[in-house]
């Protein structure tokens, strides 16, 4: 069962992952400053 979506890209020159949480109903924003995608990406596998 899908949870919800994810997508990985640079807003503004920063990197950014934002997701969804279909059962909780909630959007999640997060942007690096001036962490790389791959640690966003790391940090959101790991608290997201």
């Amino acid at each position: 069962m899908t949870a919800g979506m994810i997508a990985c890209g640079t807003y503004k020159n920063h990197p950014n992952v934002i997701w969804t949480n279909e059962e909780k109903l909630m959007l999640s924003d997060v942007f690096g400053d001036p962490a790389t995608i791959d640690e966003l990406h790391t940090w959101w596998a790991k608290y997201g």
